[in-house]
C-alpha cells in the first residue's frame, strides 16, 4: 500500500516538475507580440519601451495603453506571472490620461489581476489609489464586470458624479455593468 503511495506521490511530482519547466522556458515575448495582434481588433493598444524574461515572470517597462487612439493610461511597470494554474498580473503605478481625470483619480497605485482556468472565465481584480479600494471581477462568458469600491475621500469630494453611477452597498459602492 505504500509503496503504491509513493508512485503516486512521484508521479504528481514528475508532472508538477515538468509543467514548471514548461512555464520557466514558455515563449512570453511572443505571446505578447500575440496578445497586442489579438488588442488591436478591438482597437485596444498596449505598448511598452522594454520588456524582460525572467523566467517565471514577464516585465514590461513604461507601458501606454491607447483605446481607438486616444491616450487611456501609462504605467510604469506590468509583471506577468505565466503560471499554469494561477495567472497574475501585477500593474504599478498607472496614470490615467487627462480626458478621464474629470470623471475619476488619474492616480492608481497598483492593480491586480489574476485568472486561474479553474475559475473558468472570471478574472478577478484587486486596485488601490487615490479612489480607494476596489476588488471585484471581470466575468467573460456573461460579458459582466463588478467591482466593489470603498471610495477614499478624494473620490468622495471630488467625483460625487461618478460615484452617483455606483449603486450603494454596506461596504460601499458597487458597479455592475454588462458590456
Amino acid at each position: 500500500m505504500i509503496r503504491f503511495f509513493s508512485k503516486i506521490m512521484y508521479f504528481i511530482l514528475c508532472i508538477v516538475l515538468f509543467l514548471e519547466i514548461v512555464v520557466y522556458f514558455l515563449p512570453k515575448k511572443q505571446i505578447w507580440f500575440y496578445t497586442q495582434q489579438k488588442l488591436e481588433k478591438y482597437y485596444i493598444s498596449l505598448n511598452s519601451k522594454g520588456y524582460k524574461d525572467k523566467g517565471y515572470e514577464f516585465l514590461l517597462e513604461d507601458n501606454s495603453l491607447k483605446y481607438d487612439k486616444l491616450n487611456v493610461a501609462t504605467s510604469k511597470k506590468i509583471e506577468v506571472f505565466p503560471l499554469i494554474f494561477i495567472n497574475k498580473v501585477k500593474i504599478k503605478n498607472i496614470k490615467l490620461s487627462e480626458v478621464l481625470s474629470d470623471m475619476f483619480p488619474s492616480k492608481i497605485e497598483k492593480a491586480t489581476l489574476y485568472w486561474s482556468p479553474l475559475c473558468g472565465y472570471k478574472i478577478e481584480i484587486e486596485a488601490k489609489g487615490d479612489m480607494g479600494n476596489a476588488h471585484g471581477f471581470i466575468d467573460v462568458l456573461h460579458r459582466k464586470v463588478v467591482i466593489d469600491l470603498e471610495p477614499s475621500k478624494i473620490m468622495k469630494r471630488r467625483f460625487s458624479r461618478t460615484l452617483r453611477e455606483f449603486k450603494k452597498v454596506k461596504t460601499g459602492y458597487r458597479y455592475v455593468k454588462t458590456f
